[in-house]
């Protein structure tokens, strides 16, 4: 008769059980279940395709959290579609450099979040995380020159509003292509080449060619000619330059020769007016002094005040008298002439 199996025994092996897929569960999801985070949401424009739940959340490259969620809600009042992708962000990832800073800003709440968001300009946007697999993640970073606005309301999440992808601007772009305008251009230019390529210039380029190909070969043949005839005439010119210099040379050592014996009868010259210079200063400061002293004499004859000038004065009055006794006498003379020989009556 078989043994009962002990409960205790039975208990055990399913505690233990459990014991060891909590431990896998918790090995296998790399410690994300012990994790405090902070769930957020944000609403992306365009198209979501690639992105996945559990792709990263980046900041600046660095892992800052994970994809939980992605949903499409459609909106049948208004007639639209809107995509949150919800997200959390680790608590331990993300460190507050701050004396100041609270426990809880520490930890990053989410009200410090929404400072971000609201006070610095944080955003999320779609990047590529491979152009090979086509996987996408959502990307944080600090953009203050851009404008925000909350997109929809979940209770308890808070929102980070976004910002355009690349590929949603190269997206509208290509919408904004004129494809058939663009396509009869490419075709009109095609056919432009061909023509080109086909028309009757193109098919006689070759013979054009070779025959400036000839002309070419030719002109350098007779540019080799004139060139020898250039080089030899410039070894002629050389060879005369060369004898005109030496010629220019002995001629010009005279001439130096020459110049340097003028130029030492020039200083003879000189050392003999300068002896003769001295007397002929002294006599001319002789006779200045002459002068001198006639020009003193003058003046004091001329003066008013001189007795030389009185006694002038005074002689030149009776010379006057006299002329005028002479002038009477002759008058009278004149009237009598007899009175030389009677005498006065």
């Amino acid at each position: 008769m078989s043994k009962n199996a002990s409960p205790a025994a039975i208990g055990g092996f399913v505690l233990g059980a459990i014991a060891l897929l909590v431990a896998g569960i918790v090995a296998f999801s790399g410690g994300q279940l012990l994790r405090e985070k902070a769930s957020f949401v944000s609403y992306f424009p365009g198209t979501v395709a690639g992105l996945a739940v559990g792709a990263p959340v980046q900041f600046q490259g660095v892992q800052i959290g994970q994809v939980t969620d992605v949903k499409l809600d459609f909106y049948r009042a208004e007639g639209r579609f809107s995509i949150p992708v919800h997200y959390e962000i680790w608590a331990d990832a993300v460190r507050t450099r701050d004396a100041a800073a609270t426990d809880e800003a520490h930890r990053g709440n989410p009200e410090g979040i929404k400072t971000l968001v609201e006070e610095h300009g944080l955003r999320a946007e779609l990047t590529s995380a491979s152009l090979v697999t086509g996987q996408y993640l959502v990307t944080l970073e600090l953009r203050p020159d851009t404008e925000f606005k909350y997109v929809g309301s979940e209770p308890g999440v808070i929102e980070i509003p976004t910002v355009e992808s690349t590929r949603d601007k190269l997206s509208d772009m290509f919408r904004s292509l004129d494809l058939q305008s663009l396509v009869a251009k490419a075709t009109s230019a095609m056919d432009g080449i061909s023509d080109l390529v086909n028309s009757k210039g193109m098919r006689e380029m070759p013979q054009a060619v070779d025959a400036l190909v000839g002309d070419t070969r030719k002109l350098v043949d007779d540019l080799e000619v004139k060139v020898d005839r250039i080089a030899s005439n410039l070894d002629t010119t050389l060879t005369d330059y060369r004898t005109l210099a030496t010629t220019a040379t002995a001629r010009i050592d005279a001439v130096a020769t020459a110049v340097e014996d003028v130029a030492a009868k020039l200083s003879a010259l000189s050392v003999n007016l300068n002896a003769q210079v001295d007397p002929l200063s002294r006599s001319a400061l002789a006779t200045l002094g002459s002068v001198r002293e006639t020009v003193q004499a003058y003046e004091g004859v001329v003066d008013p005040q001189s007795a030389t000038r009185a006694n002038l004065d005074q002689v030149l009055e009776e010379a006057a008298g006299a002329a005028r006794s002479l002038r009477i006498l002759a008058d009278y003379l004149e009237q009598n002439p007899d009175a030389l020989i009677k005498g006065k009556y």
